[in-house]
This record gives C-alpha cells, sequence and structure tokens, in this order.
C-alpha cells in the first residue's frame, strides 16, 4: 500500500511556503530601495512641503513656523516609500529582482551609486552651483544625462512630489483660513491635472545639473553602460513600478496630511 501523507500537514506546508516566499521578496525589494537609493531620496519629501509652504503667501509667521514643525513630525517618507515597495512587489518577477540585485552589487552599479551618494548634502549643492556654467558647457553630455533622466523618471518623480506637496499646502490653507471651506474638496487654484510647463521645465533643468554634477566623474563609456542597464527590461519595471507607487502613495495620504495640517493651524499654539 502506497505511503500517503496527512492532508492536513501538506495544506500547512502549502500555507507557509508562500509566505516565506514574499517575506524573502519584500526583504529584496527593501534592499534594491536602499541600494537604488530611493530611501534617502524619499526622505526629502517633507522638506519639499516647506518649500512649497515658504512661496504659498498669505501665512502669519507663526502659523509657518506650525506648519515647519508639523511636516518635521510627519510620517509621510515611510508612507510614500510603503506603497512603492507594494506596487514593486506587484510588478516584479524574480528575475526581474535577479537582474536588479546583480546590477547593483557590480562594480560599475556600485560605482555609480557611490557617485550619487557623494554628490548629496548641502556642502556638494554649493560646489554644483560654482560648477553650474561649467557642467552645461558640454552640451554632448547634456544630452546624455537628459536621455538617462528620462529612463529613469527622475523629473517626473520630482514633478509628481511638487504638485502633491503644493496641493496639500494650499489645501491646508483653504481650509484653515475659511473654515467653511471644508467641505470642498479642493481650492479653486488646484493644478492637480496640468501642472504649469514652467514648472516641468524648471524640474528638468535641476534635475539635469544634479545628474551632471552626480556623475561628473564618471566616463562617456560607464555611462552608455548605464544607459543600456536602464533599457533592460528589469530597470524598466523596476522605474515604472517606483514611479507608480510614488504617485498613489503620495495621492493617497496627502488629502489626509492636508486635513491635519489644516486643524494644527486652526488650533491655538501652545
Amino acid at each position: 500500500m502506497p505511503m500517503t501523507r496527512p492532508l492536513g500537514l501538506i495544506a500547512l506546508c502549502l500555507l507557509l511556503l508562500p509566505g516565506f516566499s514574499l517575506a524573502d521578496k519584500a526583504a529584496d525589494i527593501r534592499l534594491l530601495l536602499d541600494q537604488s537609493g530611493f530611501s534617502s531620496q524619499v526622505q526629502s519629501l517633507p522638506a519639499l512641503i516647506r518649500s512649497e509652504v515658504r512661496y504659498s503667501g498669505e501665512i502669519t509667521n507663526d502659523n509657518l513656523d506650525l506648519i515647519l514643525k508639523k511636516t518635521d513630525s510627519q510620517t509621510l517618507p515611510g508612507k510614500v516609500e510603503a506603497a512603492v515597495e507594494q506596487s514593486l512587489t506587484h510588478s516584479l518577477s524574480d528575475e526581474d529582482i535577479t537582474a536588479l540585485k546583480d546590477w547593483y552589487q557590480s562594480d560599475i552599479g556600485k560605482r555609480i551609486t557611490h557617485e550619487e551618494v557623494q554628490a548629496s548634502g548641502e556642502a556638494q549643492m554649493e560646489d554644483m552651483l560654482a560648477r553650474k556654467d561649467a557642467l552645461l558647457t558640454d552640451k554632448q553630455r547634456v544630452r546624455q544625462i537628459q536621455h538617462l533622466d528620462q529612463l529613469t523618471g527622475t523629473s517626473d518623480n520630482a514633478l509628481t512630489l511638487h504638485q502633491y506637496s503644493s496641493r496639500a499646502v494650499k489645501k491646508a490653507l483653504h481650509n484653515a483660513l475659511s473654515p467653511q471651506n471644508r467641505n470642498n474638496s479642493e481650492p479653486t487654484s488646484n493644478t492637480e491635472n496640468a501642472p504649469p510647463t514652467t514648472t516641468r521645465s524648471a524640474v528638468e533643468q535641476r534635475v539635469t545639473l544634479a545628474f551632471l554634477y552626480a556623475y561628473r566623474n564618471l566616463d562617456d563609456q560607464t555611462l552608455s553602460r548605464y544607459e543600456t542597464h536602464l533599457k533592460s527590461p528589469a530597470a524598466r519595471h523596476f522605474n515604472s513600478a517606483v514611479q507608480s507607487g510614488l504617485s498613489s502613495g503620495v495621492k493617497t495620504i496627502i488629502d489626509e496630511w492636508a486635513d491635519d495640517l489644516s486643524a494644527a493651524l486652526t488650533q491655538p499654539a501652545d
């Protein structure tokens, strides 16, 4: 008589195996976000919101201080990163993850990431601005950098953050200055679906300059190999999923944040 396994044990094993697989995949995706620089870049979201506040107008210094404090205490970066992780989990295959891990662990992948990290910081920002004219002189390198921007979707991501940060600040001020407007979903100046062309142009110019500075020590051949990687299916899936997760994450939490901020503005200061 053939030996049979207890059905309960088989069912338990089938339930457990996907759990281990998903846990491993989640760990791999968190590692990819860290290695790609996204985890550190998303931390700039509160600073971006603060910059939007400073240009909003019609706000007292006391309220400005309150907003700056509020944006510092928010968990926006973690929430956005969680949305991106979820998008990547649904979009990346095991083959994609393996290919991406191989890239970030390769010598060229490590070198590019190293250059990006070394280019960040306030001192580096000042150095970049001091080198601006020289960096923009090489038109061929500028075109190459702009192509890398298109492949990575960096300007698109930056514009998304700018757009919805601005939306949150405007809604918060709209509601706080006119409490009767709380039942209205948006202030009349909302530009969610049509960001100004000048804004995109300004964002693209800043990204181009940042890329030129970050990759100034890399030769054309290295950047060409990087471009080849960005055109690969794994890289395209990764960048597309990041863009999708970033957009959906910001859209989901921005109204909640704006409502919290409106409430803070209408409360007496401590």
